[in-house]
């Protein structure tokens, strides 16, 4: 049975126990369904969703718009009328119904055999009108008959229920905090800890502080085991990591420096607002811990209107720290680019008033300088919480343009050569709360080295006010943020939309397509008519997307069923297609001659097991495809558990390639939000792949003399890259893949010999990219699983 030919209900039950019925079309958007002849006298009205039994399966429905009309003539009076689903949801009681936010938009979730919803019809006081008066009810809505529920069920109720679980956990943690916090504030007052104060304050301040080789000693941290000869960052399990410094004057370190033929003099700009001087003392000694030398510190105050931070700024005295006060609040562009121009360094470090460096910060950037040229640095960082533990090491990727569009994911530690910033305009206060964002994309744009410090570097303060601790701290940055990208995408021609992911700060740049152009869906398969059979399906009853063929190229069939559905499907629908190929199997031969076959501008090369479950897949896929830099577009895969397949390939997992993220919940966020944002990767699967027929060609398609079966997308990916191209990941394609059902597993000697060649193939032709490691994947995650987990 077609999609067309289901059967599903919006019933009206009205106080008397009558019934309207009227027929949903799971296909068609934005429905009006409307009630005619309702009786005025009743408090309230009854919507409920029927289906036929089998028929309907279990999903979501839109709520758009619920109006309640007098009619009047050719005029109508509105009596009720909620035009969004958040109005909707405050309006009314629902029943097996749950309201979710979603990339599918703000959707009703079927959680129970009997949907519905009740309308309250006090407000409108119908029961003192007349009773002869003819009201009329239209609900605009759309059902989609849903694959896609098992991912929402699974995906959104678990959710809440694990956040639920988590904030009962935070409330008894907070509470056991509270009752430390009142025992430490007993001991504080104590005579005890005064007298002990006033002793480590003398040492610290006094003696220490005069000799810095001693209180770096000092202050190194180890961690139970680790033995104290190098510089480095240790990772743990958890949120909550142990980050360890040691020998800060290492003669390791002395002769690196002693080698350098560049030592610019690095300003580090920081501007100041009322911060809390333990933060900010905190803040300048982590510059004054700083193992190279050759920095200033350029400190702006914006007109800080508490007395202590002004205070503190005051009994600064170092020969390296220059302070100015403006007279009149700037923010914290305005404030920046004051230091900047009273900086007299080559390059420009930028640091936050409350967050910490790691003792080798500075020489990190120094060495990337003198051995890449960089113009632009960054490093991965942490976060400090409000306990002083160190947690959340981010650890990035090296530049990834997409990623940058969708998320400012470099965020700390940024040096940059002063006169390219300069160049660019330096900030924009416009855009203050996403300043540095905008500002990153514009040197980006102009940058000619961008290089990536592999380690943490910067450790970002988690506060009341910095939105590492909430979005909510500073509202006003969201609003800037898209500001800030929507002004890129104009200064840089793109036509798209910018459309809010699920997270704050993390945006769909979502462009639009150029034209109709015909796409060719490329499947190999060998009998498995079942699976053959939903693929092909999925896609016809699915797809947005109109101007496409699919061309089924079989490979030794034999099955009299597979051919039966051969006509069948060339009967049901002209866009399909069959050629045979009958040679020796070997997919990247398939795979290219069905090309050969195809007359699209962009193909897709898809497996005979996947499954479409999102309507404009396509759509998501050929905004990529279309663009002159982008070489291969991936999907997101799901197993039929509703689990990742495919967020991307990562080289060198397992020592050659693997999955991002595999065996993570469909609906998961990732690591830093990646499974939900558009982002660069160095490969993805052959199982379900978009690239423009003219960049296929280009490179002679897949490689069917060194990769005949396993590792050709990967091959095929990674020669786009070394031309220059970007390959891509996007979350707005979803499939499932029943994977391995068509062709089986490597079990026998003959699969697992040809097998173990083409890996070797694949390293000795690569072999830049293992040595030099994935950019894409920080070297500080595990390589010997697939979940992102730090090693």
């Amino acid at each position: 049975m077609t999609v067309e030919e289901q059967t599903l209900s919006l019933v009206l039950h009205q106080q008397d126990n009558t019934e309207q019925s009227v027929i949903i079309y799971p296909l068609v958007e934005r429905q009006r369904l409307c009630f005619d002849n309702l009786a005025a006298d009743q408090t309230a009205l009854t919507l409920s969703i029927r289906r036929s039994e089998g028929v309907w399966r279990d999903g979501f429905i839109h709520l758009y718009r619920i109006v309640l009309k007098k009619r009047k003539g050719e005029t109508d009076e509105v009596l009720l009328q909620y035009k969004e689903p958040d109005e909707i949801l405050q309006a009314c009681q629902f029943n097996d119904l749950r309201y979710r936010h979603s990339a599918l938009g703000e959707v009703f979730v079927v959680t129970g055999p009997n949907p519905s919803l009740q309308i309250s019809l006090a407000e409108t006081k119908l029961a003192s009108r007349k009773t002869e008066q003819s009201l009329q009810l239209c609900v605009e809505m759309s059902a989609p008959y849903s694959l896609d529920y098992a991912i929402a069920l699974d995906g959104f109720i678990q959710q809440e229920n694990n956040y639920i679980t988590r904030i009962r956990e935070l409330e008894s943690e907070l509470q056991a905090h509270k009752q430390y916090k009142v025992e430490i504030e007993d001991i504080k007052r104590s005579k005890a800890w005064h007298m002990i104060e006033c002793v480590r304050e003398l040492i610290y301040d006094r003696l220490l502080g005069r000799l810095p080789s001693l209180r770096n000693r000092a202050l190194t941290v180890t961690r139970p085991g680790d033995s104290a000869t190098s510089i480095e960052n240790k990772a743990g399990d958890g949120n909550h990591y142990t980050y360890t410094f040691v020998e800060a004057e290492s003669e390791w370190v002395k002769k690196e420096i002693s080698k350098f033929d560049k030592k610019p003099l690095i300003s580090l700009v920081m501007p100041v607002f009322n911060v809390s001087p333990k933060w900010l003392k905190l803040a300048i000694k982590s510059v004054e811990c700083q193992l190279y030398e050759n920095w200033e510190l350029c400190i702006v105050d914006d007109a800080s209107s508490s007395e202590e931070t002004v205070n503190y700024l005051k009994t600064i005295r170092h020969p390296r720290i220059r302070i100015r006060y403006l007279d009149n609040n700037r923010n914290i562009s305005g404030a920046t680019n004051e230091a900047i121009r009273f900086a007299k360094g080559e390059y420009l470090a930028f640091m936050d008033n409350d967050d910490e460096l790691t003792p080798d910060a500075v020489f990190e950037m120094v060495s990337a300088v003198n051995e890449f040229d960089a113009d632009m640095i960054y490093s991965d960082e942490d976060f400090i919480d409000l306990d002083g533990n160190y947690c959340d090491p981010h650890y990035k990727p090296d530049f990834s343009p997409d990623l940058l569009l969708s998320h400012n994911y470099i965020t700390h530690f940024v040096v940059v050569k002063k006169q390219l910033a300069e160049e660019v305009g330096l900030l924009d206060s416009r855009y203050d709360g996403a300043q540095d964002h905008e500002f990153l994309l514009r040197v980006t744009e102009k940058s000619l080295r961008i290089h990536h410090v592999q380690k943490v570097l910067y450790h970002w303060r988690r506060s009341e006010t910095s939105t590492s601790f909430s979005p909510d701290a500073k509202p006003g940055a969201l609003i800037s943020a898209r500001m800030a990208l929507q002004s890129t995408l104009e200064r840089r021609k793109i036509d798209a939309d910018l459309v809010d992911e699920k997270e704050p700060f993390f945006f769909r740049v979502k462009r639009r397509i150029k034209g109709s152009p015909l796409v060719s869906i490329v499947i190999p398969f060998r009998d498995k008519p079942d699976l053959l059979n939903t693929c092909i399906n999925s896609i016809l009853d699915y797809s947005t997307w109109d101007n496409y063929e699919i061309v089924a190229v079989s490979n030794n069939s034999r099955s009299s069923e597979t051919f039966g559905l051969i006509h069948q499907l060339e009967e049901k629908s002209p866009r399909f297609h069959c050629v045979e190929f009958n040679e020796e199997f070997n997919f990247s031969r398939v795979v290219n001659y069905g090309v050969s076959q195809s007359k699209g501008e962009h193909l897709i090369i898809l497996n005979n097991d996947i499954e479409i479950i999102s309507w404009d897949w396509i759509e998501a896929m050929l905004e990529q495809s279309q663009r002159e830099e982008v070489g291969a577009v991936g999907a997101k895969l799901l197993y039929p558990n509703n689990t990742i397949q495919h967020a991307g390939i990562i080289i060198g997992l397992g020592g050659y390639a693997g999955h991002s993220h595999k065996h993570t919940r469909a609906n998961s966020p990732g690591y830093f939000n990646l499974l939900q944002s558009i982002h660069n990767v160095s490969a993805v699967t052959g199982a379900c792949m978009m690239i423009s027929h003219n960049k296929f060609d280009a490179i002679n398609g897949f490689d069917e003399e060194n990769f005949k079966i396993a590792y050709n997308d990967v091959d095929f990916c990674l020669r786009l890259r070394e031309q220059g191209l970007l390959n891509i990941f996007t979350p707005y394609a979803e499939l499932y893949h029943h994977e391995s059902i068509s062709r089986g597993y490597e079990d026998t000697d003959e699969k697992q010999q040809r097998f173990s060649g083409e890996k070797k193939r694949l390293r000795e032709r690569h072999a830049k990219i293992f040595e030099q490691g994935d950019p894409y994947y920080n070297p500080n995650l595990t390589h010997d699983r697939e979940d992102y987990s730090i090693r």
